[in-house]
C-alpha cells in the first residue's frame, strides 16, 4: 500500500542516546518581539473579511464578548502558520473571542494572566481610532494605532498594556490566542488544560443503583 508524505509543524520524537528528544525548532524568534515584546502586522486580514466578521457579530443575538465563534476559530486555525512565522516560534491555537467596546470604555493598565503566552488583537471595525499603549520590555511607553484589518501580536503575560477611554461609539475587536509548542502552556492548545481542570465527572455518570438483581 502506498502513502502520502505530509509536512507538519508538530515536533517529531527522535530516539537519541539520552532517550527521547524533540527535533529542535528551526525558527528564530522575532527580533522586535524579543526586544520590545510586541510587533505590528499591517493588513493581517483583508478589510472586506474584517467587515464580514464584524457584521456577523452585529446580527447575532447580542452576547458580548463571544467566546470561540466558529467563523473566528476558522481564522485562528488558518492563521496559525502565518503567526508562527511572524512570531518566530512554532505556535498552536488556544482560543479566540469577539468583543465590542463602547463610548468611554477604558482598558486599565495590566498584564494578562500567567500562561497567556501569545496574544493577537485585530481591529475589525470602528468609528474612531483607539490607541493601544504598551510598556515595552525595556520599560518604554509606545503607542500602537491599528487600522481596519491591522493586528498587534504581543507577549500577553509579560507586556503591560492599556487603552484610554474610547471616544467613539463602537469598536469591534477580534482576539486570537496562541501557545508556544514548547512553552509553559503547551498543553493548553484549544484550551485543553482549562477543560480538564473544569470537568466534573460526577455530572457525566448516571448511577443505576441495583443494576443486577441478586435473585438472578
Amino acid at each position: 500500500a502506498g502513502y502520502v508524505k505530509t509536512r507538519t509543524d508538530i515536533p517529531r520524537m527522535i530516539n537519541g542516546k539520552g532517550g527521547y528528544e524533540c527535533v529542535k525548532d528551526d525558527f528564530t524568534m522575532n527580533t522586535e518581539i524579543l526586544e520590545k515584546g510586541y510587533t505590528i502586522i499591517r493588513n493581517f486580514i483583508e478589510k472586506d473579511i474584517a467587515c464580514e466578521i464584524s457584521n456577523r457579530f452585529k446580527i447575532e443575538p447580542y452576547i458580548n464578548p463571544v467566546h470561540n465563534p466558529i467563523y473566528a476559530i476558522e481564522l485562528l486555525v488558518n492563521k496559525n502558520k502565518e503567526v508562527s512565522d511572524i512570531f518566530g516560534k512554532k505556535l498552536l491555537p488556544r482560543c479566540c473571542s469577539l468583543e465590542e467596546y463602547h463610548n468611554q470604555y477604558e482598558l486599565e493598565k495590566h498584564v494578562d494572566v500567567y500562561g497567556r503566552e501569545v496574544s493577537l488583537i485585530v481591529n475589525l471595525w470602528s468609528d474612531e481610532s483607539w490607541d493601544f499603549y504598551v510598556e515595552t520590555l525595556k520599560k518604554e511607553t509606545e503607542l500602537v494605532n491599528l487600522e481596519c484589518g491591522d493586528a498587534v501580536v504581543y507577549l500577553g503575560d509579560k507586556l503591560t498594556h492599556w487603552r484610554e477611554p474610547y471616544q467613539g461609539e463602537s469598536y469591534i475587536q477580534l482576539s486570537l490566542e496562541y501557545v508556544m509548542q514548547n512553552g509553559i502552556s503547551k498543553h493548553d492548545y484549544f484550551e485543553i488544560g482549562e477543560i480538564k481542570q473544569s470537568l466534573n465527572y460526577s455530572n457525566m455518570i448516571y448511577h443505576l443503583g441495583e443494576y443486577l438483581n441478586p435473585s438472578d
